[in-house]
C-alpha cells in the first residue's frame, strides 16, 4: 500500500468510513465498517468524522440508536465550526431529542450554520422565524431566510415560498369584512 503524503491518519480513517458507506457494482454499504473508521477518525478529531458517528448513531446504523451519542459526536464536531454538525445539534434541541427540548438553543446552532451558508440552517432558521421559536413571529425575517436556503436549491424553502406566495394572494382576492351586518 503506498501512503497518501500529506493526509493525516484521522483524515484517511474518514475516507475510508465514507467509501464503507458507498454502494456500487459489488459493493454493498457496511455500516459497521463505516462506524469503527469514523471512529478512529474522529477519536483523532476530525470534525467531518465526528459528525458521521453522531449520524450513525442518530440512525442507529452500525450502532445501537443512540441519540445522547449522536448528540456528543454533534458537539464536538460544531465545537469546530463544522456547519451540518450545528445544524444538527440544532435540531436534537428542537426536537428535544436527548436533551429537553430548547429553542433558544436550537435557534443558536441553527443560525451558526445558516451563517456559514448551509441551505438546511437555512431553512430551519426561517422555520423559527415563522413560527414565533425563541423569537417573536416575524414573517420579513422567516421569507428572508427561505429565500436565502431556496436560491441554494432547497426544496422545503421553495415550497414554503410557494406557499406563502399563494397565501398573500389568495388573502388579496377576499373580500374585506365590512362589519355592516348585513
Amino acid at each position: 500500500m503506498v501512503p497518501q503524503v500529506g493526509r493525516s491518519r484521522p483524515a484517511r480513517g474518514a475516507e475510508h468510513g465514507r467509501l464503507a458507506l458507498s454502494a456500487g457494482p459489488g459493493r454493498a454499504q457496511n455500516y459497521t465498517e463505516a462506524q469503527a473508521w469514523f471512529r478512529k477518525a474522529a477519536d483523532g478529531g476530525l470534525a467531518d468524522a465526528q459528525f458521521n458517528l453522531g449520524k450513525l448513531y442518530f440512525a442507529g446504523h452500525g450502532v445501537p440508536q443512540d441519540y445522547a451519542q449522536s448528540l456528543q459526536w454533534y458537539r464536538k464536531a460544531a465545537d469546530q465550526g463544522f456547519a451540518a454538525a450545528e445544524n444538527d445539534l440544532g435540531s436534537q434541541y428542537a426536537n428535544g431529542q436527548a436533551v429537553p427540548r430548547d429553542d433558544a438553543q436550537a435557534l443558536q446552532w441553527f443560525r451558526k450554520a445558516a451563517d456559514q451558508g448551509l441551505a438546511v440552517a437555512e431553512y430551519n432558521v426561517g422555520v423559527m422565524y415563522a413560527g414565533g421559536r425563541a423569537t417573536a413571529r416575524d414573517m420579513a425575517q422567516a421569507q428572508a431566510w427561505m429565500e436565502k436556503a431556496a436560491a441554494q436549491g432547497n426544496a422545503p424553502a421553495k415550497t414554503w415560498l410557494a406557499n406563502n406566495q399563494l397565501s398573500d394572494s389568495a388573502a388579496a382576492k377576499r373580500p374585506a369584512a365590512s362589519g355592516q351586518g348585513r
